[in-house]
C-alpha cells in the first residue's frame, strides 16, 4: 500500500513473470495502470502474483487523463517486459538488501514504470503528445531528475526543440528549465532528508541519489530555495517552503 495517510496514488500494476491479469474485456494482460483514484477493484479468474508500483500522483500528472478513472491496460513492449523481469527478480529478495540499496531499487523500479507509462503516451488514457511543451519538459525532468548529468541541453534534445525554444516557453511562467530542474532535485532531496526510512543514507548519499553531484551542491541548492541545511531537515524540526508544482 502507498506511504499511510496520503492523497490517492497512482500505481501500476504488475503480474509476475509468465502470468497475466484478466481485463474486463477479456484480453489478458501483463499490466495495468491505475490512475490517481481512491480505490479500485481488479478481478483475475486464475491466482496470479502481483506486484504494484505506487506511482506519486504528480509524477504522472502530465500523462494521466483525468476523465478516466479506470484501470487501463499496457500493450507488451521490449520496456514492458523489462520492468516486469525486474519486478518479479526483487519478489522475496529486497527485505535481505541494506537500506541504500533498498532506495536504489525502489527508485529504480519507479523510473521504469514511468518510463512504461510513457511508452503508453498514444492510448486514450494516458496522453502527453497534446500536452503543453513545459508539462511535456516537468514529465521528462520528473524521470530524470535523480541522474547527476542530467541538463537543460539534454531535455531539449529528448523534447526535440531547442533550447532557446524551451527557455522561452518557462520563460512564460517567470521560470527556466534550470530552475525547474534543480526545484525537482531540492523536493526530492528534502522528501528524503525528513524521511526516517532513509536515515541509513549519508548526506552526501542523499545528494547522489537527489541528482546533485556533491552534498555542497545540494547544499547551495536548498539555500537557493530558502531551505534549511541537509542536517536540520534531517532533525525534522522545520516546516516544508517548497513548492514545485506551483513554481
Amino acid at each position: 500500500m502507498p506511504p499511510e495517510g496520503s492523497s490517492a496514488y497512482a500505481a501500476l500494476i504488475i503480474a509476475a513473470e509468465g502470468q497475466t491479469i484478466s481485463t474486463p474485456s477479456a484480453v489478458p494482460t501483463r499490466a495495468l495502470f491505475l490512475p490517481p483514484v481512491t480505490s479500485a477493484t481488479i478481478v483475475w479468474s486464475e491466482p496470479a502474483d502481483l506486484i504494484a508500483v505506487w506511482l506519486p500522483p504528480d509524477a504522472v500528472a502530465e500523462l494521466a487523463n483525468a476523465s478516466s478513472a479506470k484501470p487501463s491496460a499496457l500493450p507488451d513492449s521490449p520496456l514492458l517486459t523489462a520492468v516486469s523481469a525486474f519486478a518479479t527478480s526483487l519478489a522475496g529478495a529486497v527485505q535481505d538488501s541494506s537500506g541504500v540499496a533498498r532506495y536504489a531499487i525502489e527508485r529504480l523500479l519507479v523510473e521504469m514504470a514511468f518510463g512504461a507509462l510513457l511508452e503508453r503516451h498514444s492510448s486514450d488514457n494516458l496522453t502527453v503528445a497534446a500536452a503543453p511543451l513545459v508539462e511535456r519538459a516537468r514529465s521528462v525532468m520528473m524521470a530524470r531528475r535523480e541522474d547527476a548529468t542530467f541538463t537543460a541541453v539534454q531535455l531539449s534534445q529528448d523534447l526535440h526543440v531547442s533550447v532557446r525554444q524551451l527557455q522561452r516557453a518557462f520563460a512564460r511562467e517567470m521560470t527556466s528549465p534550470v530552475i525547474a530542474l534543480r526545484r525537482m532535485r531540492v523536493e526530492l532531496a528534502e522528501s528524503l532528508l525528513r524521511n526516517p526510512q532513509y536515515d541509513t543514507l549519508s548526506i552526501d548519499e542523499i545528494a547522489r541519489h537527489s541528482g546533485f553531484t556533491s552534498a555542497l551542491q545540494m547544499r547551495r541548492a536548498l539555500g537557493a530555495e530558502q531551505l534549511p541545511p541537509p542536517s536540520t531537515l534531517r532533525a525534522r524540526n522545520t516546516p516544508s517552503t517548497l513548492r514545485v508544482r506551483n513554481s
